[in-house]
């Protein structure tokens, strides 16, 4: 979200590397990094002045710059570290590769044998004539999954929520993360408007069995991801209307008012009081589908 997350983050990197995880560079981390929260729209913004049609040569300088930053708060910590643009790696996005997506993997070796982190911009790349072509909002989810894939390694996706929560904690304080869900389960929140992670990195995700954590920049709570899906819910705002996934739920949700919409729940009326209503269907939602 701003400097000093960054900063966190960077000394738990540390930490981690510190505590014997990391002494050879088939364990060194490779970390691919978002821009700050709401610059990218900020980006938008700007190129909109002039045109509607959004320039990736624009829209993904965010990424850089926080790489170039998260580069640097590692020095900090004792940890050296080296930043890459996606176009340096190069990232190729074009139509001709499995996934959309190639990586040339040379230069991210040569900097782990090296004992470097390297440190990637997410959501950015090149199409085969060099230029700067974009992985959509959300794709820095989309180059940390397709890396995990190239390298055979494990992707933990660290996020402002510390997992995937049962509710939007802006809406529910008291929601609970879940300790295990289905590449099928978080696809369906991600279809249904959810931006826990981009869908068509959970496509990658699913397509190869990369194996998956959602946790936050503390460690302290964690979602695996896995084959298996669960019985869960989830209950989050989208366009000022309230939203659930929910499973084995359908009949009780349209008695309370609520209409299926492509495989998700929505409640339509003009007028309510959104963190009311949604602590109501939340306590619902857990009393019917949760088993302690």
């Amino acid at each position: 979200s701003n400097l000093d997350d960054l900063d966190f983050a960077a000394a738990q990197i540390a930490k981690y590397i510190a505590t014997g995880h990391s002494h050879t560079s088939n364990h060194l981390p490779i970390i691919v990094i978002s821009a700050f929260k709401n610059y990218t729209d900020e980006l938008v913004r700007m190129n909109q002045t002039f045109a509607q049609e959004p320039s990736s040569f624009i829209i993904t300088v965010g990424e850089q710059i926080t790489a170039g930053l998260f580069a640097l708060a590692l020095a900090k910590y004792g940890v050296p570290a080296k930043a890459f643009a996606g176009w340096q790696v190069p990232i190729i996005i074009s139509e001709k590769y499995e996934d959309h997506l190639f990586a040339d993997t040379s230069k991210i070796q040569n900097t782990l044998d090296r004992g470097i982190l390297p440190v990637i911009t997410g959501f950015q790349g090149v199409d085969e004539e060099g230029n700067i072509r974009d992985l959509g909002r959300g794709g820095s989810d989309l180059t940390a999954i397709y890396l995990a894939k190239v390298f055979n390694t494990v992707c933990v996706l660290l996020k402002k929520s510390g997992g995937v929560c049962s509710a939007d904690p802006d809406l529910i304080p008291q929601c609970f993360v879940w300790d295990k869900i289905g590449y099928d389960n978080l696809l369906h929140l991600a279809q249904s408007g959810s931006k826990i992670i981009q869908k068509d990195a959970l496509l990658v995700a699913k397509a190869n069995n990369i194996k998956l954590k959602v946790t936050g920049i503390d460690f302290t709570t964690q979602t695996i991801v896995d084959a298996q899906n669960q019985d869960f819910w989830s209950v989050f705002e989208f366009n000022h209307k309230l939203r659930i996934v929910a499973t084995k739920m359908a009949q009780m949700l349209e008695q309370y008012g609520y209409r299926e919409q492509d495989g998700f729940y929505e409640f339509g009326r003009a007028y309510f009081d959104m963190r009311l209503e949604a602590s109501k269907i939340y306590d619902i939602c857990k009393q019917n589908l949760w088993v302690a």
